[in-house]
């Protein structure tokens, strides 16, 4: 067999038609069997992506254009989706030969697909159970044809909106999913690419909780997300893994596989107009996603070109879909911060940093003016830096607000012991020095050491063996109202041990 091109021999007439088997009998509860035992898949070898118009579009030369922008900005997953490929009710055929050429593209390129399988736009659904029928016929053939082109398979989108006129139940998401569940594993591909569950339209969706329920962890390698606009904040991005944790699930990672902002969504009178504000966010959710340990992030939206939503484009394409021409600043600002993968860097401060850059300082989403970004700064006064001239510090005179300052530690190896390390220096109120997003399977998780003595430097370190192949370093402070209290950090180190 022709490893480089689709397997077309394999899906033969009999595999056609043990896709179109119900889900009763010998070979369905052989199905169930298989798949109850989730697979230990590892990290994604790219963490971050975008969507491309080549889902709707796939032909040339917006294919090539496509190709082009996503090395440029150094993201190399894509999402795509399964359409125009025909196979809508059980026996009909498919036409596979545009899907073909753009996954064969993308494979040679080094992409990394992602694709979505809608139960409610790819197949017909005359009743209950042919709608079952035809669906299960339609995944079988994708993921048998595919299999060694596709990392993920989306089941579905957003299923709290009515795309192709229909509003499911989470029963029924989760029955669908089940479907492409067991058909994966009838298949023996289970080693080769995950499930993720119908991602919900945002990250703190209702409707997630209620799949849950309804059985969805049981059937699924990743649990779906959208995260937009405000929530990246820490209070609404850390949702999934509420309801995983209240629910007992402890072995399933979360994904967000559609994320973004648009103009219009910037607040009034933002610095540098809305373009920046959308600049900004793409820059701080980055660092969002990372602390709350997310599997991977797939952003929205590169262009949709000839289709609706052009909001969302962060490339402008010509007409025919050959060339396009970036949209700053918020090209570079995703370029540089989800496109270069760097390691833990400017511990000593000495460089200048201004709470936007490798150290973040946290903030509402949609704040105009963040007061955090006047309590927190960074100096350079060698009478007051524990080495050289530079430091961070927060001043905790005249507030009660908790302020924290993050930069990701990239470049980790797994299963390796790292300890994290910092001076920090207390007039009044505590530091805390935490490490987070390091857990694959629990985005909540961290270690912290906190002191509370004045008047002298201390240490505070923290260990952490990584599932994750980055960790995120936390300097957290909380205001005491008391004037003249401060806290002054330096010399922050993150070292492998062992």
């Amino acid at each position: 067999m022709d490893a480089s091109r689709p397997t077309r021999s394999r899906f033969d007439r009999r595999s056609l038609l043990v896709g179109t088997v119900a889900t009763t009998g010998s070979l369905a509860l052989g199905r169930r069997a298989r798949a109850d035992a989730r697979p230990r898949l590892g990290p994604p070898v790219h963490w971050a992506g975008i969507n491309h118009g080549t889902g709707f579009f796939p032909d040339e030369p917006f294919l090539s254009a496509c190709l082009r922008a996503g090395d440029a900005l150094g993201l190399k997953a894509v999402r795509q989706r399964m359409n125009t490929v025909g196979g809508r009710h059980a026996g009909a055929a498919f036409t596979w030969a545009r899907r073909d050429a753009a996954f064969e593209r993308y494979r040679a390129a080094g992409f990394q697909i992602h694709c979505i399988l809608s139960f409610r736009e790819h197949v017909d659904r005359p009743n209950a159970a042919d709608w079952q029928r035809n669906w299960r016929y339609f995944v079988r053939a994708a993921l048998d044809r595919y299999r060694d082109h596709v990392h993920t398979w989306i089941i579905d989108n957003e299923p709290e909106l009515g795309f192709g006129g229909y509003h499911p139940t989470p029963q029924e998401c989760v029955t669908f999913t089940r479907i492409a569940w067991d058909e994966l594993h009838d298949l023996g591909i289970e080693d080769r690419c995950r499930i993720e569950s119908p991602p919900v339209k945002a990250i703190d969706s209702s409707y997630l909780r209620l799949m849950l329920e309804a059985g969805l962890g049981e059937c699924c390698h990743v649990l779906g997300t959208h995260c937009y606009n405000d929530q990246i904040d820490d209070a609404r991005i850390r949702y999934p893994w509420a309801q995983l944790q209240a629910l007992g699930i402890v072995d399933l990672p979360v994904v967000i596989s559609e994320s973004g902002v648009i103009a219009e969504w910037a607040p009034d009178g933002y610095p540098g107009g809305r373009d920046a504000w959308r600049a900004d966010h793409f820059r701080q959710f980055r660092v969002q996603a990372k602390a709350f340990g997310f599997d991977h992030v797939l952003l929205f939206d590169l262009d949709r070109w000839k289709q609706r939503e052009q909001a969302w484009r962060i490339a402008d394409f010509d007409a025919d879909g050959g060339s396009y021409v970036p949209l700053e600043p918020v090209w570079d600002a995703v370029r540089a911060s989800w496109g270069e993968v760097r390691p833990f860097t400017n511990g000593s401060f000495a460089d200048p940093e201004d709470g936007s850059g490798n150290w973040f300082v946290c903030r509402s989403a949609r704040a105009v003016e963040p007061v955090e970004l006047t309590l927190v700064t960074f100096p350079r006064d060698r009478s007051r830096a524990f080495s050289g001239s530079g430091y961070c510090r927060m001043d905790l005179a005249g507030h009660r607000r908790e302020l924290v300052v993050r930069q990701v530690a990239d470049q980790l190896t797994p299963g390796r012991t790292y300890e994290v390390a910092a001076k920090v220096f207390v007039t009044g109120g505590s530091a805390t020095l935490r490490a987070t997003g390091f857990e694959r399977l629990n985005g909540l998780a961290d270690r912290a050491a906190t002191t509370a003595t004045p008047g002298a430097w201390r240490t505070l370190t923290v260990r952490v063996q990584p599932s994750n192949p980055w960790l995120v370093v936390a300097l957290h402070g909380k205001g005491t109202g008391k004037h003249g209290d401060e806290i002054r950090w330096g010399e922050v180190t993150v070292t492998a041990v062992g």
